[in-house]
């Protein structure tokens, strides 16, 4: 049983640094390319901006939709980590559903028609 435990916690270990290691890698990322992104238009605005500057209005109106679309790009690996944590938990409760005990004392036995409920 100790070896058993020790198995299933080693592998749950594994998968939930890999978890992690993924997390780290995705949101400081999708982080820096919108911070990149913004940066990019407010510089390219700014220029245009210089030449004419009736443009001013299209910088802001980039830099909203920039920022509009941030929480759908952070969303995505919020659910694809939330899948991935609720497929692993989905797993170890089909493990334990498929588990049968055997009673060696009849006396603390369920019986048959409350074990099929």
């Amino acid at each position: 049983m100790l070896g058993f435990f020790k198995k299933n916690s080693e592998l749950y270990r594994k998968n939930a640094v890999g978890l992690a290691k993924v997390e780290a890698i995705y949101f400081p990322s999708m982080g820096l390319m919108i911070g990149l992104s913004t940066l990019i238009t407010v510089l390219i605005g700014g220029k245009m901006a210089l030449e004419d500057t009736s443009k001013v209005s299209l910088i802001v109106e980039f830099v909203m939709y920039i920022n509009m679309l941030t929480f759908p790009v952070s969303a995505i690996g919020w659910v694809a980590s939330m899948i991935q944590r609720a497929a692993a938990s989905q797993k170890r409760i089909n493990e334990f559903l498929k588990n049968t005990t055997f009673y060696t004392n009849t006396k603390y036995a369920v019986p048959q028609v409350l074990q099929e409920m």
